[in-house]
């Protein structure tokens, strides 16, 4: 979905955001929300921005956008990857947070967890990316999200992580991304 097109989708965004992170551990709530918006509207201005819509027909028809995921390329002077840089080794910073794309957000409303679509959206945002690794915070909890990304090989890159003004804690994540037909000689 072009990043000009959001706009219209923020009131459904910010629902679908809120549903999926309203209960433990994250305890999100409206001012989240909107909180929320505000970040989509800055990071849809990031090089290389790429968000997906997940959508399912309901009983009479209608479509109804269900999960999203987006992300785009971790740069200094980024917020996130400007606090993860100090924290990591030298060798760690230069290999995971050069050349990498960062997964802002992944959600799905609870009630269409379970059903593929967050592994949809996961893997066909990393899809073809002209970066060689991607990264990721994700709460430091054993969560559905957790799972997933263990399980399509994200491993720990620091896993007691405080953001600034945050209190709680979050695990650091990257992920190598294959070599697509854009990065092949």
């Amino acid at each position: 979905m072009p990043a000009h097109e959001l706009v219209a989708l923020f009131p459904r965004l910010r629902a679908i955001y809120q549903s999926a992170f309203a209960g433990p551990p994250y305890y999100k709530t409206r001012r989240h929300g909107a909180n929320f918006i505000n970040s989509l509207a800055k990071h849809r201005r990031q090089p290389a921005f790429r968000f997906l819509l997940a959508t399912t027909t309901g009983p009479a028809g209608q479509t109804q956008s269900v999960g999203f995921s987006y992300g785009y390329l971790s740069r200094p002077g980024q917020w996130w990857h400007n606090s993860v840089l100090p924290r990591l080794a030298d060798d760690q910073a230069a290999l995971w947070l050069t050349d990498s794309f960062k997964l802002a957000e992944l959600a799905v409303m609870p009630r269409y967890q379970g059903y593929g679509y967050g592994s949809a959206l996961h893997d066909q945002l990393l899809q073809d990316l002209p970066s060689t690794r991607a990264v990721l915070s994700t709460i430091a909890a054993d969560t559905v999200a957790r799972r997933l990304y263990r399980k399509r090989g994200w491993v720990t890159l620091l896993p007691r992580f405080f953001f600034p003004g945050v209190n709680l804690p979050y695990e650091i994540m990257g992920l190598e991304l294959p070599v697509s037909a854009a990065q092949s000689p």
